[in-house]
């Protein structure tokens, strides 16, 4: 008797005992196993190979025989439909309450926010990092193709480089491209889920169903707008209580771009997790506490620093944080 039983063990079957006797013998189904049904396996029986399912009604009527397996399966590794799945939320940062809720399925955000004691006054809703499991686990598959698909790029390289470029600069490119994507393989999708919220919201968005391992973190209030990539002084500054600036000027007390800066890149990671490029306008929007702006560095126009660099910035949009971002392009 193997599987999800209580006490897995060989036991003797004495003449006239059932399939049932032998797993009331072995404690019965564990909480975990599936108690509708028994997989027996018949050694002995030359007719019939292979696995039989008996339902447990038919148990006390099927002898066991020298020889049977039985197996009791599991059914705690099952993924159940969502409707049925009993929901564990964390919930901290600030909220009066911050811990662990064990909430019914399809329970909305604002029951568990309430359960929580709602936000504290010092709460920046629209910063909150929302992340969900199921979303994490997208993102992960995701990922690691498009790492794949990187991989393959930089396989092909030699056969597609610029013949107009030195033998060293073309390794002195090729050993970059190495670095970051070893960087890349180290990072890691957060499940990230951006919330339609707006700037000045005093609350979340209270009619989110939840899913079990859904973590929320609602941050204080930030004070900084960070300045990154291919700038002369990289740095986070201090807002203060003027009006804040646009994002261009963030970029100038930055020093402004180097010459390898790719102007027409330069994106804006808002603190609820929405991208806003050059293209959308960002250099003349004003900024919002949390902002972290992104000068990527100008690659080569030939087929494979393009591709290269579609590549990448695909990776980026797959889940990775305002963090791994930063730590990528230093």
């Amino acid at each position: 008797m193997f599987g999800s039983v209580n006490e897995e063990a060989i036991y003797e079957a004495k003449p006239g005992e059932s399939i049932a006797d032998m797993l009331a013998a072995a404690g019965g189904p564990n909480t975990l196993g599936d108690k509708s049904r028994v997989i027996l396996y018949r050694t002995n029986d030359p007719v019939r190979i292979g696995p039989q399912q008996v339902d447990i009604a038919q148990a006390a009527q099927t002898e066991a025989r020298g020889g049977d397996l039985l197996q009791v399966l599991s059914k705690g590794s099952l993924v159940q439909p969502v409707d049925r799945q009993s929901v564990l939320v964390r919930v901290e940062g600030e909220v009066n309450r911050p811990g662990y809720y064990y909430v019914a399925p399809s329970t909305p955000l604002h029951s568990v926010m309430e359960m929580a004691g709602g936000l504290t006054p010092r709460a920046y809703p629209y910063g909150t990092q929302f992340t969900r499991q199921s979303v994490r686990i997208q993102q992960q598959a995701s990922f690691k193709e498009a790492i794949s698909q990187l991989e393959l790029t930089l396989a092909a390289a030699p056969l597609t480089a610029d013949t107009s470029q030195s033998e060293s600069d073309r390794a002195a490119a090729l050993a970059g491209a190495r670095a970051v994507l070893e960087k890349l393989k180290t990072a890691r999708p957060d499940g990230r889920v951006v919330l339609n919220i707006a700037p000045n919201a005093t609350a979340l968005p209270g009619n989110v169903l939840l899913e079990n391992n859904d973590a929320i973190y609602v941050p204080p209030v930030s004070t900084t707008v960070g300045v990154f990539g291919a700038v002369y002084r990289p740095a986070s500054f201090n807002l203060g209580d003027e009006r804040p600036l646009r994002v261009k000027d963030y970029i100038a007390r930055a020093g402004g771009t180097l010459r390898s800066a790719d102007r027409g890149g330069i994106f804006v990671v808002r603190a609820n997790g929405d991208v806003i490029s050059k293209k959308s306008g960002a250099l003349g929007d004003r900024v919002l506490p949390g902002d972290v702006i992104f000068v990527p560095v100008k690659t080569q126009s030939n087929g494979f620093w393009t591709k290269f660099k579609d590549i990448t910035t695909t990776l980026f949009q797959l889940g990775l944080s305002a963090a791994t971002i930063t730590a990528v392009v230093k």
